[in-house]
């Protein structure tokens, strides 16, 4: 039983150093083709002067930002796609032989959410399996264009993700940079422990701009932390 919990123990230090270096390289490519030059994360805070409409105020205190109030957000209707019109295949010719050379894992990302509590920034893959989730945190369900309305994120349990989302208190704040570079803040509001078969409340549930979600070291209840955003 011990060899088996240190291997265990081993297996899980290595998944987790995998998935923070992996991780890292693909916010650095996001960093790199969008320049952006984000702040620290212990300078990814909000307060009210941040908002052009709002005025400054002299009291430190009076800056402070609140528990926001959650409020139902209805969720847009997908805008239709057009396909393209289809086109008749055409074997290649001999100067355009396909390659055989590995092809490299391209993933759509929808932004970078900074989480200075844990330390922790990272990019928010699109679509959620189980091959992305050793990569970086996904996208669950909602939206993300332009703005997040709804937006549900997973992430592991581990130290480069979201080890420590069960630590959260009303009022600890997050931040999303969507890909045009614009970074929205957001305060936690609840904090709760769902079971594993429990996950459509979390998906139905009305109010909530952000929603980030976790296992427990159990893995049969899962950790959810709900966010508005603060203005």
């Amino acid at each position: 039983m011990l060899v088996a919990a240190c291997g265990i123990f081993i297996y899980n230090q290595i998944f987790d150093y995998n998935a923070g270096r992996q991780s890292q390289d693909l916010l650095d490519s996001m960093m790199e083709e969008f320049e952006w030059d984000l702040p620290p994360l212990s300078e990814m805070v909000f307060t009210p002067s941040q908002n052009p409409s709002e005025s400054v105020t002299d009291n430190p205190e009076d800056a402070a930002p609140e528990t926001p109030t959650p409020t139902p957000t209805p969720m847009p209707e997908p805008s239709p796609e057009t396909e393209p019109p289809d086109e008749e295949d055409e074997p290649p010719s001999g100067d355009q032989a396909p390659s055989t050379a590995p092809s490299i894992p391209v993933y759509t990302t929808l932004g970078i959410l900074s989480i200075p509590k844990l330390n922790v920034r990272l990019p928010v893959i699109s679509e959620s399996t189980d091959a992305n989730l050793r990569i970086s945190v996904c996208r669950l369900s909602g939206l993300a264009n332009n703005k997040p309305i709804r937006l549900v994120i997973v992430g592991h349990n581990i130290s480069s993700h979201f080890k420590g989302l069960d630590t959260f208190q009303p009022g600890d704040q997050i931040a999303f940079t969507d890909k045009e570079g614009v970074t929205y803040y957001y305060g936690a509001v609840e904090l709760l422990d769902l079971y594993q078969t429990d996950g459509a409340d979390v998906l139905a549930a009305d109010g909530w701009d952000i929603t980030l979600i976790t296992c427990k070291t159990d893995n049969t209840w899962r950790t959810v932390v709900r966010f508005a955003e603060l203005s």
